[in-house]
């Protein structure tokens, strides 16, 4: 089974003396959805960065089946480790199939070198992500819904056993919101590591076999949703009093009230 492990990984927010440090143990199994959850600036993203290879640690190390991430050639970790960074930058001409073709790039092929085996998963990825309908049109005239769904569809494109994926839900409407995580629900059945970062709690607890709760750059707690999503976790961490219960199986989390402490 495809493992991703988190051996005291302290990774740091940034160079100046007061970044945010970040410490981490943790391990990640194939055929499992992980939800990060946890106030702004705690530290979700930074750990996030650290796992994916792309922020050196201050100590600890993240291994993949075993192997230090730090010592694999980058483009063999791009082959393994696809990242979907939050509030990415793209070029105002760039066309959405294009786009998601650079998700091949770590396969060391140009663009004009897409073979059949790359257009196969080019041509998965934009049918899962449903952005068929757009993708040849240029992504700044997306809006942001579909322009964060063809981002998604570039990570899926790689292929790769783990997928971190940093608050893809930012810009989406709730019925797209819960495609998204109903396509990397599937993408964790299909035997991938999926990490994903999110605020909606009850998306996080319907669709995530376990949670993270950050605060302050520690793992206040690493669980199944129920055992996170407390009352008392709810107060301390996030300052909120909510409604906490079950519908159809479903544990469903409304705040009603900020707690000051």
């Amino acid at each position: 089974m495809t493992k991703l492990v988190a051996k005291d990984l302290l990774v740091k927010a940034g160079h100046s003396p007061d970044a945010l440090s970040v410490l981490g143990d943790c391990v990640f199994k194939g055929g499992s959805l992980t939800g990060m959850i946890g106030p702004n600036g705690a530290g979700k993203t930074t750990f996030l960065k650290g796992l994916a290879g792309l922020i050196a640690p201050s100590k600890g190390s993240v291994y993949f089946d075993n192997v230090d991430i730090t010592t694999m050639p980058s483009r063999l970790r791009a082959r393994h480790i696809a990242y979907l960074p939050q509030g990415q930058m793209i070029q105002s001409r760039v066309v959405g199939r294009h786009l998601i073709s650079l998700g091949r790039l770590a396969y060391g092929r140009s663009l004009n070198q897409i073979n059949a085996t790359d257009k196969t998963a080019i041509d998965y990825a934009i049918r899962v992500t449903e952005v068929g309908a757009f993708v040849d049109r240029p992504v700044s005239s997306l809006s942001g819904g579909e322009r964060a769904r063809v981002l998604l569809a570039r990570a899926l494109a790689v292929e790769a056993d783990i997928l971190l994926a940093d608050e893809p839900l930012a810009a989406l409407d709730p019925g797209y919101a819960m495609q998204m995580m109903e396509i990397l629900r599937k993408e964790a059945c299909q035997g991938r590591i999926v990490i994903v970062a999110l605020h909606d709690l009850t998306l996080a607890a319907r669709y995530c076999d376990k949670l993270i709760l950050w605060n302050k750059g520690q793992i206040i707690a690493d669980s199944d949703p129920e055992s996170v999503l407390t009352e008392k976790h709810l107060a301390t961490i996030y300052h909120i009093r909510a409604f906490i219960k079950k519908q159809d199986g479903h544990l469903l989390v409304t705040p009603f009230e900020r707690v000051n402490f």
